[in-house]
């Protein structure tokens, strides 16, 4: 099998003008490329009177190999994935069936745009026939033009910064293109930011990060505020550029010198009273709040029954390691058989760093669980149905005899 012609050159730039085998697709109008046409050419190698040979093509492996198709045009003027032909050498070189040589046309019809992936090496599309005795192949290599596409992804408005701090903060780029891609970094903070403001870890001046298509790229980087700046407040502009041309995204991030404030959710504290069960295990739960915009290091969270009280509950701690800027976390108490009653606790919480807390953050809170036995009030539920039921059955029966005694008076 052997190329003879690419029959619609307008459609592809070859590379090699003196090579059919190698070739540059073009983008159309309609987010696809125009197909590519050639004639094959096949020559009958074999010494049978007749072998049918069937066609059929692959795709070098990639992730959009099943998105292309190759297709034949047969005897009837119909574009199809498979066909059969018949060569052979005949009876003699007078029979009619004797087929030494013929010319197919193929077409190669591409994935949409947004479809195709980009590989350096190119897609290698194989196209044979296969008959009993054996068969011929030919193969060329199509490239597509790299589409580039990058974005932030979950981008974070406002940084909460201590004063005099450091806050970390990740950057995430998505590779939405079709092929790797490579990606550089700055950052510029606002002119009217007050000194002492900076962003370390980043890369260095010109440095890239290799990204893969669609992968995800992850970078933890730090903001330092200024220590007694009389203003709180800087804006800081992030870019991301790729390879391509055109493709440049910037987010702005404002960065706050800010404090934490959590708060005690005594409302939202689990079991619910509903859920209280006496005398067996289980499991309280404290979620804690941060309305602030600064995260803070590790919490401890105490919890123990109220003194003054017959709540036996001793001392237990919980360690939260961070509590996000608003955000919360939630701390976790075993405990097993509470009496049925009324039981008291008192939750105490501790900073174990250096975070500065608004002056309104609450580190303490009380409140109360009743626990009950739910097994006798699940086996005294029935019996009170059964007497609400037999209740009203008698009072029924009753007005019913009584509404027949008058009935009878009258006659």
């Amino acid at each position: 099998v052997d190329i003879i012609s690419i029959n619609n050159l307008d459609n592809v730039t070859l590379l090699d003008a003196s090579d059919l085998t190698e070739m540059d697709a073009i983008a159309d109008d309609d987010n696809g490329y125009k197909v590519i046409e050639l004639t094959l050419g096949l020559t009958y190698e074999g010494t049978e009177i007749s072998d049918q040979y069937t066609s059929s093509s692959s795709l070098s492996l990639g992730d959009d190999s099943d998105l292309w198709k190759v297709e034949y045009l047969n005897s009837t003027g119909d574009w199809v994935s498979v066909m059969n032909i018949d060569m052979g050498i005949g009876e003699n070189n007078s029979d009619e069936n004797q087929l030494l040589y013929t010319e197919v046309d193929a077409r190669i019809i591409l994935p949409m745009q947004n479809e195709t992936r980009k590989y350096s090496a190119g897609h290698a599309v194989n196209m044979r026939f296969t008959a009993d005795g054996g068969q011929g192949e030919e193969s060329i290599t199509v490239h597509v033009p790299q589409q580039f596409a990058i974005s932030f992804v979950n981008t974070t408005d406002i940084v909460g910064v201590a004063d005099g701090g450091n806050a970390d903060v990740t950057l995430r780029v998505l590779n939405s293109g079709n092929g790797d891609d490579e990606i550089t970094f700055e950052y510029t903070i606002g002119s009217d930011c007050e000194d002492g403001w900076d962003v370390t870890g980043l890369f260095g001046v010109n440095e890239s990060v290799p990204l893969t298509y669609g992968m995800e790229w992850s970078h933890a980087f730090k903001i330092h505020a200024p220590t007694n700046a009389t203003d709180t407040e800087c804006m800081i502009e992030f870019t991301a550029d790729s390879k391509g041309e055109y493709e440049t995204q910037v987010t702005t991030v404002e960065a706050r010198i800010s404090v934490a404030k959590l708060s005690i959710e005594t409302g939202s504290i689990t079991p619910f009273a509903a859920d209280a069960a006496a005398n067996e295990d289980g499991v309280i739960t404290i979620p804690i709040t941060n309305t602030g915009y600064l995260s803070t290091g590790e919490v401890i969270v105490y919890l123990e029954g109220q003194d003054g009280t017959d709540t036996d509950y001793p001392r237990q701690s919980y360690t939260i390691s961070t509590v996000p800027a608003r955000g919360d976390a939630t701390a976790e108490f075993q405990y097993t058989d509470f009496p049925p009653g009324v039981a008291r606790f008192e939750i105490t919480l501790e900073v174990s760093d250096d975070t500065p807390l608004d002056s309104s953050s609450e580190d303490s809170a009380k409140f109360e669980r009743k626990f009950a036995n739910m097994e006798e009030e699940g086996d005294e539920s029935p019996w009170l149905m059964v007497a609400i039921i037999a209740l009203t059955a008698l009072v029924l029966f009753g007005g019913y005899k009584a509404a027949r005694r008058g009935s009878s008076s009258r006659f």
